[in-house]
């Protein structure tokens, strides 16, 4: 863990990514496929994808995790909830729209599973999925309330990337800014968590 943690201070995404990937293995050999240890170390490499650009990764390795503790915990944990708000909001950070389409298939597939107090999350991946396949129109809005996570909140790295609303195909249209829905908005829940890449304590002497 602290050789992940220096090199991803340093900016070697790839070789944390590396080094989690052979943890994980190594964690799972000794302790069994589906342990907590393993989910923790798992979100550990969500997190360094999440860091290196590779969202997509990052998503399904979050996915993964929440569909375990859903099985473990039910859909109402908070570990279950926070898992799976970090699915989706790497989801929503895809900037390459095919991509992001084929990962909010499965996104919204675990979101019939873990929908949220209310299903309200349910209800806005589906509106922002629809949005991506052009089954339903982009907003336009003047102006909304900012609900993106502030720094605090995500990761100790980096900053947050601004919410990206899906660009119609096929023609390239103008960049635009287009202020989100407070529903499909990343907020609350969908702050991703780094609880999982915490730095360990130095040893005594």
């Amino acid at each position: 863990m602290i050789a992940i943690v220096s090199a991803a201070d340093a900016g070697e995404h790839r070789r944390a990514a590396d080094l989690a990937a052979e943890l994980e293995t190594e964690v799972a050999t000794e302790r069994g496929h589906d342990t907590p240890a393993v989910l923790q170390v798992r979100q550990v490499r969500a997190h360094v994808a999440r860091l290196s650009g590779e969202q997509a990764e990052a998503a399904g390795l979050y996915r993964a995790v929440a569909l375990e503790l859903l099985r473990v915990h039910g859909a109402e944990h908070d570990e279950t909830l926070q898992a799976a708000a970090n699915a989706e909001a790497c989801w929503r950070a895809i900037e390459d729209d095919p991509t992001a389409r084929r990962v909010g298939r499965d996104i919204v597939d675990m979101r019939r599973s873990v929908p949220g107090e209310d299903g309200r999350r349910l209800r806005a991946a589906e509106r922002y999925q629809a949005r991506l396949t052009g089954a339903l129109p982009t907003p336009a809005l003047p102006s909304a309330p900012d609900l993106a996570p502030g720094p605090d909140d995500l990761s100790v790295y980096s900053d947050p990337a601004p919410e990206r609303e899906p660009q119609p195909e096929p023609t390239p249209p103008t960049p635009t800014t287009v202020s989100p829905t407070p529903d499909d908005a990343t907020s609350g829940e969908d702050e991703v968590s780094t609880s999982a890449f915490r730095k360990p304590a130095p040893e005594d002497g």
